[in-house]
């Protein structure tokens, strides 16, 4: 009989199942050169990247998979309880032939100027060989045949027993990203196969109602037949500034809409072709849904990963992997992942963590990362791994570790001891309820990138700064949701809810917050813009008009706000005195965009080569009497930073991004959020494992909501007052037992 494997909701999480057994989901990627460093550790789930060096697909309708079958007989030398998922790759030079037979299918690009680009010349050393369109049907036939070929092959190899799942991979890095994410100056994709779709596209979305489609692009010439892809330059237009205006942009929201989705179909039907080639025995999964943007891909819009929410419903696929973030991952940084953990949970979905951490025996060539302080000792390595398993561990999740050059960066004892400590961790707590213990939930727009501009680097600030350096170190957990989940019925009872791009509101969702988050004593934390887009109303007509205006966010939120459409600096000055949510707060000291220096420091690429923005338009300015002021917009009058206090809820609104710390930390305690630890530390919990980081080390005071915390690992613990204080190393993190608690964090 051949190996079978699902996901099943088991201990409250999505959990890997084998033959009808929950497992702990641990995993690596690396080849055969490296597969003594994992097997050691009792790790025997292996990704395999089928790249150009293993070419099977190689012309119409003919395969060889002789390669292939000698990669993995090196595999199972290796290591004779070895299971395989291949990372099937689509587009790069050993597929080629595809793209010189069909150069009508390819994506195209197009400069600023409107003139087309050769994709070749400007990427000549990406590996590339075929960028064909994420519309093209004819890509989409013909892979899903070839697809279909190889898992045959596959699954008749060894019975079946040898193959565990299936990586469908396309895009840039095998990420599904735009092939034209990564070169400045040109947009896409202008290819046929694009437009064509568009325009289906187009009549769907408007319900086949040309006046509709008028009434909303502001064009009384434009039919179904002559829509088109927006010219290149209408996509960064800067005269609404950050924030798209549908009086001029509606065309290209609609676009930028329309080509996630498109994404999200084509890699729906490779992994439907998968499902049933192998009878839907065998995983199924995608990298998708990076919502957490670096400097060089500010945009999921952009790249085509702003429709999560519509893959998640996919029943052809059981896992979303994701990379963690690559800002602030040093040794002395935090592990988040570039994806929404808890909203693929939520789906029932499995979350794959790609930990590719770099150890001291890491020999990086390239110029990123290079000033993050990495590991350089066996202990350095142990204890950046061991912060790492305890965000996998808390998370209930499953993950890959990832040796991405093959040079044995695991290949140390300790190192080796690490990875088994943390196996055997899952493993025991495997049957527990391992939902998270978050009263945090901060909720993403996954579609909210399709309404600004692709190179302001406000999103990253609103996300990716304040989760990366503030969120992370105020000593709670927390969970990370896509917008729409406030529209289910089983959320748990987060006390504090955090939106940092919910600018554009559906009647359903506002109907949700209100249900929700406006009741039962929750407090909500507003950054930037909150319902900015006026008539948003989907009932009334297939695609009324909608306009940039503060009214809708005045009715939301109870808040009155003003638009202010000059440009000002995005920081806020703190102005209260004596304020509960300011203490130990300067008064005069400020927040904002861009982060300082020392933070730069520890992103992906330092310096910046394209600059960080320090202003912003439009912004909100809060004019409500009622509401308490606590910062101004810097260099103005107007309230940038306010509270207002309702019988049921309590609303606090900040103008613009990245609050620090400690006015985050002081947030979450008037909300009643139970505090873990001291700021600083960061914290990764469910309702059976505690992992926590420090930086500084020594004695840490860990405080649990009830039951008691007994150390997994060894570290020196001594009871106090009912916490425990743990002892840790500078940059060391502590895996703790939560038993016997007499209730739930999160419920």
């Amino acid at each position: 009989m051949s190996l079978s494997l699902d996901v099943r909701r088991h201990g409250g999480v999505p959990t890997l199942f084998i033959n009808g057994r929950p497992h702990c989901g641990m995993m690596y990627y690396g080849r055969p050169n490296t597969v003594s460093d994992f097997a050691a550790a009792g790790v025997h789930l292996c990704t395999a990247a089928l790249s150009a060096t293993e070419p099977w697909w190689i012309g119409p309708n003919r395969y060889d998979f002789q390669a292939i079958d000698r990669l993995f007989d090196d595999y199972v030398a290796a290591d004779s309880k070895i299971l395989l998922m291949p990372r099937v790759h689509f587009g790069y030079g050993d597929m080629a032939w595809w793209a010189q037979q069909n150069p009508g299918e390819l994506a195209v690009g197009l400069d600023d100027r409107g003139r087309p680009v050769d994709y070749f010349a400007r990427a000549a050393d990406n590996g590339v060989g075929c960028p064909f369109s994420f519309a093209s049907r004819k890509f989409v036939r013909d892979a899903s045949r070839a697809l279909t070929a190889l898992v045959k092959h596959l699954e008749r190899r060894d019975d079946g027993e040898r193959v565990f799942g299936y990586h469908v991979a396309g895009g840039i890095s095998a990420e599904w990203f735009a092939w034209w994410t990564y070169i400045d100056g040109c947009a896409e994709d202008y290819g046929a196969p694009c437009r064509a779709a568009f325009r289906q596209w187009l009549k769907r979305r408007y319900r086949g109602s040309v006046v509709e489609l008028r009434r909303a692009w502001r064009d009384r010439r434009v039919t179904f037949e002559n829509t088109d892809v927006p010219a290149p330059h209408r996509f960064d237009d800067p005269r609404s500034g950050v924030l798209r205006d549908p009086a001029r942009a509606q065309p290209v929201i609609d676009f930028c809409l329309f080509f996630s989705e498109q994404t999200a179909a084509a890699i729906d039907a490779l992994c439907g072709a998968v499902k049933r080639a192998c009878r839907g025995r065998k995983l199924v999964g995608v990298f998708y849904g990076y919502m957490w943007p670096h400097w060089n891909n500010l945009s999921p819009a952009r790249q085509g990963h702003a429709a999560l929410a519509r893959l998640l419903k996919s029943r052809h696929v059981d896992f979303i992997v994701a990379p963690y973030h690559y800002d602030h991952r040093g040794l002395h940084g935090v592990h988040y992942s570039q994806t929404l953990p808890a909203a693929i949970h939520a789906a029932g979905k499995l979350h794959l963590d790609e930990i590719d951490t770099f150890t001291h025996l890491t020999r990086w060539p390239y110029e990123s990362l290079t000033t993050v302080r990495h590991a350089r000792t066996p202990d350095e390595s142990r204890r950046v791994l061991r912060r790492d398993a305890a965000a996998l561990i808390a998370r209930g999740g499953a993950a890959w570790w990832m040796d991405l050059l093959h040079q044995h960066w695991h290949g140390h004892p300790a190192i080796v001891d690490t990875i088994r400590a943390a196996r055997r961790t899952a493993e025991r707590l495997i049957d527990r309820d391992r939902r998270s213990a978050g009263q945090i939930a901060v909720f993403v727009d996954d579609r909210a990138s399709a309404f600004m501009r692709p190179g302001s680097d406000l999103p990253y600030h609103l996300l990716t700064a304040m989760r990366q350096f503030d969120l992370s170190r105020i000593g709670a957990p927390f969970d990370e949701r896509l917008l729409s989940d406030l529209l289910r019925d089983d959320l748990p009872d987060y006390r504090l809810c955090i939106f940092p791009n919910a600018w554009r509101l559906t009647p359903a969702l506002r109907a949700a917050l209100r249900r929700y988050v406006m009741r039962d004593g929750r407090w909500s934390l507003w950054l930037y813009a909150a319902d900015v887009y006026e008539d948003s109303s989907e009932e009334r007509s297939a695609a009324p008009p909608v306009r940039l205006s503060a009214a809708p966010a005045r009715e939301l939120l109870g808040i009155r706000l003003r638009m202010n459409r000059r440009w000002a600096a995005a920081r806020i000055e703190l102005t209260a005195r004596r304020h509960p949510l300011l203490a130990g707060l300067r008064r005069g000291a400020a927040y904002g965009a861009p982060i300082g220096v020392a933070r730069q420091r520890e992103t992906i690429v330092y310096p910046n080569p394209r600059g960080w923005t320090g202003s912003i338009a439009p912004w909100f300015a809060v004019e409500d009497a009622a509401a308490e002021p606590l910062g101004r917009a810097a260099g103005t009058t107007a309230v940038g930073l306010a509270l207002r206090r309702f019988a049921t809820h309590t609303v606090v609104f900040s103008a613009m991004p990245c609050p620090p710390a400690r006015l985050l930390r002081n947030l979450a305690a008037a909300a009643g959020v139970h505090l873990w630890t001291n700021e600083g530390c960061v914290v990764a919990a469910n309702r059976s494992f505690v992992g926590v980081k420090s930086e500084a080390g020594g004695w840490v005071r860990v405080r649990p909501p009830g039951g008691r915390l007994r150390s997994l690992d060894g570290h020196p613990v001594r009871r106090r007052d009912g916490a425990v204080e743990v002892r840790l190393a500078e940059h060391d993190t502590a895996w703790l037992e939560w038993i016997g608690r007499d209730k739930c964090t999160a419920r």
